[in-house]
């Protein structure tokens, strides 16, 4: 009986010891399972006190970086922006662009309601003979909405946002220029578009002129403001040999206009189309991006010889046999061979436009 109770002791005993090889694995896993949980949360640690860091440089340094921030802050977290944290009278502005020795431009409006303006701010250029105001600042003011403020028979305004303008460089618009102290040229004018545009807000082209020779280039920068942001984004440089500015014209069959620049000298016709597309930017939520040929959108030879024929600058033939392609596929093409398309058609529209001005 003795006996069978030790057997029984011992099956038992067997049972419920724990081999040395799960003995072992049991605090390797636990410390495997520490160590990642501490090194995320070191990481993600790091994160943010980088995060911290970058805006608190910004709010000292930049504040005007940070303005989107408001629109999540309560009232009384609200970041102060502008040179004072009162809003202003606009010939209280324009008073204190003069006392920095600076011209105020006539002020553009933002929305409808003029609840925002744009306030261009031009310097004297030194050692000027002619057109020598130049951009140099511009600012977004917004109406102050607080209830002091709309009580007043007069408008207040807050400064929303401000962008330094700094001109083109030289080498941009003329290749061959030599290099001196004036390496940017400057930009003397800023217009909005009269076309209708596309995207929720206002668009304006920075404008200048390069005398070389007999000859004179018009140059400039394309800006955007983005009222969801209160801020403005600077999104194309451009030249034109042939003096003609930006202009918006339907293209393509989407809905909204593209953005034209004629760079024609002579009778072959060169020009410069760019779509609007967004980002994934929060700051910059849309792009202007040039439709090209190169390469061609589809793996298709007859449609690969077309986009070669076109790049040679024969644009009616390349144009008739895309417009056979076309007829003869099952499927409609894809959007980027689509806009190809309609890249030569305008190419050959303005090539037989061209022809019947010279023989008429």
């Amino acid at each position: 009986m003795a006996h069978q109770s030790r057997r029984l002791s011992l099956k038992f005993l067997r049972r419920n010891q724990t081999s040395p090889e799960i003995a072992e694995k049991a605090p390797q896993q636990g410390s495997l399972l520490s160590s990642t949980v501490a090194v995320t949360v070191l990481f993600s640690s790091a994160g943010l006190i980088l995060i911290f860091a970058w805006i608190s440089w910004l709010f000292i340094f930049n504040p005007d970086k940070i303005v989107w921030m408001n629109k999540f802050l309560p009232e009384w977290a609200q970041i102060p922006f502008g040179y004072s944290e009162h809003p202003h009278t606009l010939p209280e502005i324009q008073a204190s662009v003069q006392a920095q020795k600076q011209t105020s431009g006539a002020t553009l409006a933002l929305d409808k309601n003029d609840n925002a303006f744009l306030l261009p701010v031009f310097q004297q250029r030194p050692n000027c003979q002619s057109d020598c105001e130049e951009l140099v600042a511009l600012r977004v003011y917004q109406l102050a909405t607080d209830s002091e403020f709309q009580s007043k028979s007069e408008k207040y305004y807050r400064l929303a946002t401000q962008l330094s303008v700094t001109g083109i460089d030289k080498s941009f618009v003329d290749s061959k220029a030599e290099n001196d102290d004036n390496n940017f040229l400057p930009l003397t004018t800023i217009k909005g578009f009269d076309d209708e545009t596309p995207a929720a807000g206002v668009w304006f082209n920075l404008q200048g002129e390069y005398q070389k020779g007999t000859s004179a280039i018009a140059y400039g920068q394309i800006l955007y403001y983005n009222p969801e942001r209160s801020n403005l984004i600077q999104l194309l440089s451009w030249k034109s040999s042939n003096g003609q500015s930006p202009k918006w014209q339907q293209v393509t069959g989407n809905d909204d206009k593209e953005l034209i620049l004629d760079q024609t000298v002579g009778l072959e016709p060169q020009l410069r189309v760019y779509q609007v597309k967004p980002t994934k930017l929060y700051l910059n939520p849309i792009q202007l991006d040039k439709i090209s040929l190169k390469p061609p959108a589809i793996k298709d030879t007859a449609y690969q010889n077309a986009i070669s024929i076109a790049r040679s600058g024969l644009w009616t033939p390349a144009l008739e046999s895309l417009k056979s392609l076309q007829k003869q596929r099952t499927n409609a093409l894809p959007a980027t061979a689509l806009a190809q398309v309609d890249f030569i058609r305008l190419h050959a529209e303005f090539t037989k436009a061209q022809a019947e001005k010279n023989l008429g």
